[in-house]
């Protein structure tokens, strides 16, 4: 029987262990009969030369011969890993985590959504910079943080942080920590904005999957754009299937699977599933020949841009008896999981939101801006994507006003497009403008073209709204001749957003359907 190691004996699974998981067809060294347990399992790899992981089958496995039975595994055996209830699998590094300590500062990069701390250093791994990390286990003080990843440029600063795991980019075989950079040319950082290389949006097969054949799962990812990324770097990868943030299966959402072929597709809801030599970007279906992208948020960081968006700071009642104050707070606007979020907040009697702008900051004369967006249905909310002149000599409305898209919750499902001029406007109830059916709990782009003959909103491929300059030279018709810049909010009752609540108060849950808009990317074309 194998002994155990002292020092191995504190051993978790929130340290580095995959838990009810199996390095499946993992370049299977030697199977090891009648171990007790998987700190003796990862022992016995620490004895073997040739060993790099492990997986011990434990009681509850359904093999039940094989119980017991400690699996050592070569180099090859992260390409592919499969659920198996009642194994543990983990690398020959385990030992050299440190539990309950963070390497403070010197942060690369964060990453949400990491289920273990071996999957945070595999990360490490691939990022030439990161000589170690951090993890936040489920255990960690800081609840809002758990699960994340901290990519670092040194671990030299450790400090004791309960439910913390910190290690180097790669140990020693004696499990102690070892720094070392790679000798190979490191892959390119994975992107969510499309690139020349990226696939069109019609590669992408929406609530299907590849089922089987699994090479590697990574989790993490936060777009597809990513996992197809990880994709093109693993030469034995044929084909992918990223699970979204919509996916039933919330513990999986964020994770892409590689796989070794591509197949028949079979529905899978919320997964998202492409081919690797779907490679060659033709237009979008909805960018037209001709145009380049000019600016763009993709949302990729931690915290929301600010050389890019500000804040309009307002008191409630301001503007169409809206009920919100306007704030910069992070609880009413944040970036999660390479998404942007503007949350509306019940606060004591009061509401609060945000009215994200990028006045001064992205102005534009003409072209093609798509917000992909998801809108919250909470009862007298009014998330709006519109845009205003960033300099006029006159007021609203003779300045001009456009809503790309607008949408109120006593109207759930249909959103509206809409110009406001000194001759058309709400409050002389002339405005010109139009509506589509939509789910509006799904995403989908948003679209205003705009040139000097006439602007049209569109939502996805649909064009329903269509205004045109009659080119006599009246501002009181046609104002849309100088720059404007783009406003994201939510406002909180109001004339139009609260006018079936027939005086009652809002009353919405805070969840993210109900209270959330979610926006995915903001892209702005030129010709």
């Amino acid at each position: 029987m194998l002994t155990v190691n002292a020092a191995l004996r504190s051993l978790q699974v929130e340290d580095c262990l995959l838990q009810d998981t199996d390095y499946f067809k993992g370049d299977d060294l030697e199977k090891i009969p009648g171990v007790a347990n998987t700190e003796s399992c990862h022992q016995a790899c620490l004895s073997n030369p040739g060993c790099k992981y492990f997986t011990y089958i434990g009681s509850t496995h359904s093999w039940i011969e094989g119980r017991g039975t400690c699996i050592l595994k070569g180099d090859n055996a992260p390409k592919t890993t499969v659920t198996s209830i009642g194994a543990d699998s983990g690398p020959k590094s385990c030992g050299c985590f440190k539990t309950g300590f963070d390497a403070w500062g010197g942060d690369l990069k964060m990453i949400p959504k990491v289920d273990s701390a071996v999957e945070c250093q595999n990360l490490c791994q691939r990022n030439s910079k990161c000589e170690g990390f951090s993890w936040l286990s489920t255990n960690a003080a800081w609840s809002a943080g758990r699960l994340n990843c901290y990519l670092k440029k040194s671990t030299g600063n450790l400090s004791p942080k309960i439910g913390i795991v910190s290690g180097e980019r790669v140990c020693k075989d004696d499990g102690s920590s070892v720094t070392k950079k790679p000798t190979s040319k490191p892959t390119e950082k994975p992107t969510n904005k499309p690139t020349a290389s990226s696939p069109d949006d019609s590669c992408f097969s929406i609530d299907q999957d590849y089922p089987g054949n699994d090479l590697q799962k990574i989790l993490g990812v936060s777009t597809k754009y990513k996992c197809f990324d990880f994709c093109t770097q693993d030469e034995a990868c044929l084909a992918f299937a990223w699970i979204s943030p919509s996916s039933p299966w919330i513990a999986g959402r964020y994770t892409c699977f590689l796989k070794g072929s591509g197949g028949t597709l079979k529905p899978s809801n919320g997964a998202i599933a492409g081919l690797r030599n779907c490679t060659v970007r033709t237009p979008n279906p909805t960018i037209n020949e001709g145009y380049k992208l000019v600016w763009s948020d993709e949302f990729e960081g931690s915290t929301i841009d600010t050389s890019k968006w500000g804040y309009d700071i307002l008191p409630p009642y301001k503007y169409n008896n809206e009920l919100q104050s306007y704030t910069n707070s992070a609880e009413n606007s944040f970036v999660e999981n390479g998404m942007l979020h503007i949350r509306a907040v019940k606060q004591g009697n009061g509401y609060t939101s945000a009215r994200m702008v990028t006045k001064g900051k992205g102005d534009w004369l003409y072209g093609k801006i798509i917000v992909r967006a998801k809108l919250p249905v909470g009862q007298g909310l009014w998330p709006a994507i519109w845009a205003l002149p960033t300099s006029s000599p006159y007021r609203w409305p003779k300045a001009g006003e456009i809503d790309i898209m607008e949408h109120v919750s006593c109207d759930v499902n249909q959103v509206h497009g809409t110009v406001h001029t000194g001759a058309y406007n709400w409050p002389m109830k002339t405005q010109k403008g139009s509506g589509a059916k939509v789910a509006v709990s799904k995403f989908h782009d948003y679209i205003l073209e705009w040139d000097a003959n006439q602007l049209s909103v569109s939502v996805d491929k649909n064009r329903y709204f269509t205004f045109k300059n009659d080119h006599t030279g009246n501002i009181d018709t046609w104002p849309f001749k100088n720059k404007f810049h783009l406003i994201l909010n939510i406002a909180v009752g109001g004339d139009w957003g609260g006018y079936c609540l027939n005086g009652a108060k809002p009353n919405f849950p805070s969840d993210e359907a109900n209270s959330h808009m979610v926006v995915d990317f903001v892209r702005v074309y030129s010709k």
